[in-house]
């Protein structure tokens, strides 16, 4: 029944906005358990009951409708008019830049938590690592995250926060007749050692300040209110390695936390688990409801 709620909020929202989507969540976390440690994978498979890092990626936007205090967790008000993020940005530490070190400080506490507790912050990793690689999580223009520049993309009428998180997915989907899997697939075998050392560098903070750059240089030039394929030529690009910057970061960090014998490098060590019956739909609607 809640599931079913869900989506009929969906349907009744059609200009409703989500974190990378499902297929964009699920692409980055399928990615990311391929270059687990076997450590590591165990570890996460153990809270998780078995399931695959992809079955649970957009838990935390489905739980965020009854989990009010999470919402800001999913972006940072960083205005384009600044180059650095400041910790002013993050009021409390209530914003993705700050929450990725605090769940990953909480799963590294191992026995002092309850394991539903270590379970949830695995979750809610998994699925932040993804949203700070979505530009518009971490950069606004005085327009919440692009949520109120109405945009309409190749006939429908949406924004341009929802054209990143899922637009360009469902246009390349529609025109290459292909789908999540084939996609996460190819992307994770074109990624080459030396981006896995530029990408895995850093701190979030970087991590954060380097998707607010590609918002600056990428997302916001060229947007207008009826968006042209040349923008979709131009950005089909950066939303692809916003995908495998995702992917690496979250291998990284789950292995950093859960493996002492890491040491980096994350090569592919097993097949992708991409489960086509993931206990989650679509998740509730996405709205960056702070100006900074």
């Amino acid at each position: 029944m809640r599931h079913l709620l869900i989506l009929m909020m969906i349907f009744l929202m059609p200009t409703a906005v989500f974190a990378w989507g499902r297929d964009g969540h699920r692409i980055v976390a399928a990615m990311a358990e391929t270059r687990l440690t076997t450590t590591t994978l165990v570890a996460t498979q153990e809270l998780l009951a078995g399931r695959p890092l992809a079955e649970i990626a957009v838990w935390a936007d489905v739980v965020r409708p009854d989990r009010k205090e999470t919402e800001p967790w999913h972006y940072v008000n960083f205005h384009i008019s600044r180059d650095t993020f400041d910790p002013a940005d993050c009021p409390g530490g209530d914003c993705v830049t700050v929450i990725i070190s605090d769940h990953e400080a909480l799963l590294r506490r191992g026995d002092s938590l309850f394991d539903h507790e270590l379970e949830e912050a695995l979750k809610f990793l998994v699925h932040f690592v993804g949203d700070q690689a979505q530009p518009l999580h971490n950069a606004n223009e005085g327009d919440l995250g692009g949520n109120t520049k109405e945009v309409e993309w190749f006939g429908r009428k949406t924004n341009l926060h929802s054209v990143w998180d899922s637009g360009f997915l469902r246009r390349y989907f529609e025109l290459h007749s292909t789908g999540a899997e084939v996609l996460a697939a190819e992307l994770n075998a074109e990624i080459r050692p030396e981006q896995i050392r530029i990408w895995t560098a850093g701190t979030p903070v970087d991590w954060t300040n380097d998707s607010h750059r590609v918002a600056i240089e990428m997302v916001y030039p060229g947007w207008a209110p009826v968006m042209s394929d040349a923008y979709y030529q131009k950005g089909i690009g950066t939303v692809r390695v916003q995908l495998q910057k995702g992917a690496i970061r979250l291998a990284h960090v789950l292995n950093r936390t859960f493996d002492p014998e890491y040491r980096g490098g994350l090569p592919i060590n097993r097949e992708m688990a991409f489960s086509e019956d993931a206990d989650f739909p679509e998740a509730a609607p996405f709205q960056n409801l702070k100006q900074p």
